[in-house]
């Protein structure tokens, strides 16, 4: 019985921790109701679109992007953009210009709260 109550318990915590707070997806630009422009995780090199959606408010005034570029196996972080944002608001778009090859992790950050990530690749046209 003991042992049952402990799995259940583990399972419980490794729910919650993997669990997703929002979603990034990047796009060449978006449309004035919020929706993305030609989506995707392949791109020529220049500026993108990083749409920010959330599970819950963001509950701060600043959104934070930030670039990651993958090299090797190994993540250095080439840059942090942030943004303006509302605290009641759900959604947000800011743009990250991404001028060099390769593969890059996006991660969102609302305050302490990491609300999600993904990856992009970039090529030279």
């Amino acid at each position: 019985m003991r042992v049952t109550g402990i799995m259940i318990l583990t399972a419980i915590v490794l729910l919650t921790s993997c669990s997703k707070n929002g979603s990034l997806t990047f796009c060449e630009g978006k449309k004035p109701d919020g929706t993305g422009v030609n989506c995707g995780t392949l791109f020529s090199t220049g500026d993108v679109m990083v749409l920010v959606k959330s599970d819950e408010p963001f509950e701060t005034d600043t959104l934070k992007v930030k670039v990651f570029e993958k090299s090797g196996g190994k993540k250095m972080l080439r840059e942090t953009v942030s943004t303006q944002i509302k605290p009641d608001d759900t959604a947000a778009s800011i743009l990250v210009s991404l001028y060099s090859e390769g593969t890059f992790i996006i991660n969102a950050v609302a305050g302490d709260r990491k609300i999600g990530n993904s990856t992009i690749t970039m090529r030279h046209q």
